[in-house]
């Protein structure tokens, strides 16, 4: 068997859409562990699928995929995984007692080892929720990366 990948196909790295406002798919989960010069970095990736451009934002976008990372190796990290969480989910922030509450007794484990997470975290799949995205300079002052304020979808 011959396999003949078209690279023209993908990007050479994470795409970085312009400021505005995108209805995003969620796809499915992808765990990850990994050491870096600032110590232990872990969490999960979710690609996202662009299905729409609400307001602003590059027209051409739609179909084009971007990533969420859920880091969870600090609180920081949670809290933006959680307020992700909550809007996939269909919560606002002020709803985050009720968020909470629903959450108790979830199956939200993480197997790093096996590359696999519990129900919770497979649930948020398949779903979408508005997204408004924008940029800005990495620390090296070129780079930009994607920043993302999460909306419930209603």
């Amino acid at each position: 068997m011959v396999f003949k990948p078209d690279l023209t196909q993908v990007s050479a790295g994470i795409q970085v859409y312009a400021k505005g406002i995108y209805q995003l798919k969620v796809q499915d989960a992808k765990p990850f562990k990994k050491q870096t010069d600032k110590g232990e970095r872990f969490g999960i990736r979710y690609p996202l699928l662009i299905e729409e451009v609400r307001e602003d934002g590059d027209a051409h976008a739609k179909g084009k995929k971007t990533m969420f990372t859920c880091y969870m190796h600090n609180d920081g990290g949670m809290s933006m995984t959680k307020q992700f969480a909550m809007a996939v989910l269909g919560y606002q922030k002020k709803e985050e007692q009720k968020f909470d509450e629903a959450l108790a007794g979830a199956d939200a484990d993480i197997d790093f080892e096996a590359g696999t997470c519990g129900e919770f975290w497979k649930d948020l799949s398949s779903k979408s929720v508005l997204s408004e995205l924008d940029s800005k300079l990495g620390e090296d002052g070129e780079t930009e990366f994607q920043q993302f304020t999460w909306i419930p979808l209603q």
